[in-house]
């Protein structure tokens, strides 16, 4: 187990703490070791793939990161924040269906 983990150390894998549990949880003395591998895997993969959406959003250089749940609603009462929230499940995409905003760009 030492040298497993001093070659994960070698790699300078990110998740290696998040491994080092998971190798000692009870869920995977039992389980294959494909599980296993699979899992620590797929962590270190969402680690990467997060710093990469971090990183690409600061070379974006945003004057500064907005997400629907800072959008003042209350600023153009004309907006329907239910059907806006609703197109952010994005349920429409499943349903095949489209989208299109029509009128001016300003409630009035």
């Amino acid at each position: 187990m030492d040298k497993l983990i001093a070659s994960l150390e070698k790699l300078n894998w990110h998740t290696i703490e998040l491994m080092k549990e998971k190798l000692f949880q009870k869920e995977y003395n039992d389980a294959s070791y494909i599980k296993l591998l699979n899992d620590i895997f797929q962590d270190e993969l969402n680690f990467v793939n997060s710093r990469k959406d971090e990183l690409k959003l600061k070379v974006a250089s945003f004057p500064a990161i907005k997400t629907i749940e800072d959008f003042n609603f209350s600023f153009q009462e004309c907006i329907n924040q239910n059907k806006i929230k609703d197109l952010c499940t994005l349920q429409f995409i499943d349903e095949h269906k489209n989208i299109v905003f029509l009128g001016n760009s300003r409630c009035w």
